[in-house]
């Protein structure tokens, strides 16, 4: 009758050696899971942050500059704007590998010294390759909603400064539109609902940010593919091959349909609108 009593402790002896024996192997799975899980989350982090930016302000000791060190560099939004408006013009111009990204590794957002400049932003090359300065009028600073001033500029600025130029062939005007067509779908800008009064040009085609969200809203990704081609130089075809048919013709339905025609851009999410409010 002793014996079920004295075989029961060498049962359990072995089924605890047998739960101990196969517990690391399980947290050696575990383990490595979680450190891929933050090694891919830390390749993510740093590629969405691998261009390198300086903020510099020129105006210090004068109004605008300590308005501006106060609101935007010494705590560091100005860095997240300048990060938050590269991320979405890559994400919108460089879709994937198919794209070729136009090299750039470092950008100072500079505060001028000097409230005349001729505009309220400027893109200038750098001391390098693949170095570039947006510079800020200080004029900004005066604005009624000098937060959303910058952040405006920045984002144009951004936006015109990751655009290929056709090798510097480009009509100047479709630059400007590309920019404030990628601001406004970024959730900045101005991003007017009736888009109906536009700018033609002499040679049929008319360049507005309006007249781009109508592009990409009939053609996605009509805006990536023709900065792709801008990456030559540019011809009259250029847009034609982005769009898929000639672009002048599509500019003379545009202006014919009725004024009143409600725009929305086909990049401009909600997604956008809520990183606008918390940058």
């Amino acid at each position: 009758m002793e014996e079920p009593l004295l075989s029961s402790p060498t049962t359990t002896t072995t089924s605890s050696s047998s739960s101990l024996a196969t517990t690391p192997p399980v947290l050696i799975r575990v383990t490595t899971i979680l450190t891929l899980v933050a090694i891919s989350l830390w390749a993510n982090y740093e590629a969405s942050r691998s261009v390198d930016i300086s903020v510099v302000n020129s105006a210090y000791g004068s109004r605008a500059g300590r308005l501006f060190d106060l609101k935007f560099a010494s705590n560091g939004r100005a860095h997240r704007i300048m990060h938050h408006a590269s991320q979405f013009v890559e994400q919108v111009l460089y879709p994937d590998e198919g794209y070729p990204r136009k090299p750039i590794d470092h950008i100072t957002l500079r505060l001028a010294s000097d409230d005349h400049l001729p505009f309220l932003t400027s893109v200038s090359p750098g001391f390098g390759a693949g170095d570039y300065t947006i510079r800020l009028s200080p004029i900004l600073m005066s604005a009624p909603d000098a937060d959303a001033a910058v952040a405006a500029a920045v984002h144009r600025a951004v936006a015109k400064l990751w655009l290929w130029d056709g090798q510097r062939t480009a009509p100047e005007s479709l630059l400007e539109a590309a920019a404030e067509y990628l601001a406004m779908a970024a959730g900045f800008g101005s991003r007017p609902n009736i888009a109906y009064a536009v700018a033609l040009e002499s040679n049929g085609t008319c360049w507005s940010a309006e007249f781009l969200q109508y592009c990409e809203a009939k053609r996605n990704g009509f805006v990536a593919g023709l900065n792709r081609g801008m990456q030559e130089r540019w011809t009259e075809l250029t847009a034609d091959e982005a769009f898929g048919s000639p672009v002048r013709q599509e500019c003379a339905a545009y202006r014919s349909a009725p004024p009143g025609r409600i725009m929305e851009s086909s990049d401009s999410t909600t997604d956008s609108v809520e990183a606008r409010l918390s940058i």
